[in-house]
């Protein structure tokens, strides 16, 4: 039997689409069993288990990355204040060597005991007056 007017348009949109519905179904049901349903799903689960452990090592990382960051930037204000120090050393070294090369100038002369020699403390060294 045949339908025939506006059922029968219907009818046979209806069939086409069931015979889609059909061969899709008979597709899965061939080219994908069970098994490798549930071997798809382990293996999107272990994605997303690598995913989860990849993002909390990025934060890790990021957070190292920060630490490092940090560490250099009071690194760079550590090496500034010993570089002002030790620019403080030397002048006060060649102080040193100036008030010492005078003594042994006075010294050599015999002055060294003759004139009062009086050392007064300028913070890092003693300067002869």
């Amino acid at each position: 039997m045949t339908a025939s007017g506006v059922s029968g348009a219907y009818s046979h949109d209806f069939n086409t689409i069931s015979k889609r519905v059909d061969d899709i179904k008979r597709n899965l049901e061939r080219d994908t069993t069970s098994e490798q349903l549930e071997q798809l799903h382990k293996a999107v689960d272990r994605i997303r288990e690598d995913m989860r452990i990849v993002a909390a090592e990025q934060l890790e990382v990021e957070q190292v990355s920060r630490n490092v960051s940090e560490r250099i930037l009071v690194s760079k204000l550590s090496i500034n204040d010993l570089e002002r120090k030790l620019a403080s050393l030397r002048g006060s070294i060649n102080t040193l060597r100036r008030n010492a090369t005078r003594l042994q100038e006075l010294n050599v002369h015999g002055e060294l005991y003759e004139n009062t020699c009086v050392l007064k403390w300028t913070g890092f060294t003693y300067q002869l007056i």
